[in-house]
């Protein structure tokens, strides 16, 4: 694909449809299964570990503490901790779609954001946990947003 055809918006495939292309090609190499395999097992480490980022609030170190009273820098964390576990949720969702496309051997299994969203929703009481889980991205854009106004600037 020529990069003006991009700019034409030409051959323009969707974020999971890119995925199962990708997932597609690497299954079909002599290892394909356990690369995918060990893929999916990353996202979902990575999953955790934002559950763990929020349990232990270690992403308040960009505050500028300075011009923040104890209130408001309560509630940035508390925004940051329910966005960070949401997408701890996001993230242990898209492994698991990348586990089940490794161990059935079908690259449709696998999906991006979308799927996994969706997926979500299908699980009993989906529309609960796919609520939550959107309510806590928006508090997400909530938190990046207040945190665009209290960020600490370094200075070199």
């Amino acid at each position: 694909m020529q990069p003006w055809q991009i700019f034409r918006g030409l051959n323009i495939q969707s974020d999971s449809e890119s995925t199962e292309i990708w997932v597609g090609k690497i299954l079909e190499l002599p290892f394909g299964k356990w690369l995918v395999l060990f893929v999916a097992f990353i996202i979902i480490i990575a999953g955790i570990y934002q559950f763990y980022s929020a349990y232990v609030a270690n992403f308040d170190y960009r505050f500028d503490i300075i011009n923040m009273n104890d209130k408001e820098r309560t509630t940035l964390r508390k925004f940051g901790q329910i966005g960070i576990s949401a997408w701890g949720i996001v993230y242990c969702m898209l492994g698991i779609l990348f586990y089940q496309a490794a161990i059935s051997f079908n690259a449709e299994e696998a999906g991006g954001l979308n799927d996994a969203l969706s997926a979500l929703g299908e699980q009993p009481f989906g529309v609960w946990v796919l609520g939550t889980t959107a309510a806590g991205l928006m508090i997400y854009g909530i938190y990046l947003l207040i945190l665009s106004y209290y960020h600490k600037i370094y200075e070199a």
